[in-house]
C-alpha cells in the first residue's frame, strides 16, 4: 500500500449558494444586469481537496430545474 495514497473518503454536506452581483459595481437598485456565481464553503472545500487528489463526496439538495442543473455542471 502506498503511504501517500488516500485511504479514506471525506463527505461534505452543505448548501450550494447562488451569489448575484450587479455588473460594473453598480448599486443593486441601479442594476439592470446581474452576474450569477455559485458559492458555498463546503463545496469549495470539497473541490480543493479533490484537486489535490483526495477522495471526496459532496452531498446537497438541489432543485430539479435549470438552476439545479447549472449547479451540478459548475461542480
Amino acid at each position: 500500500m502506498d503511504i501517500y495514497a488516500p485511504s479514506h473518503k471525506t463527505l461534505f454536506f452543505g448548501e450550494m449558494l447562488f451569489r448575484m452581483s450587479p455588473v460594473g459595481h453598480e448599486r443593486i437598485e441601479q442594476a439592470e444586469d446581474m452576474q450569477m456565481y455559485l458559492d458555498g464553503a463546503e463545496a469549495i472545500a470539497a473541490l480543493a481537496l479533490a484537486y489535490q487528489g483526495e477522495d471526496v463526496t459532496f452531498l446537497s439538495m438541489l432543485t430539479d430545474n435549470r438552476l439545479g442543473k447549472r449547479a451540478i455542471m459548475e461542480l
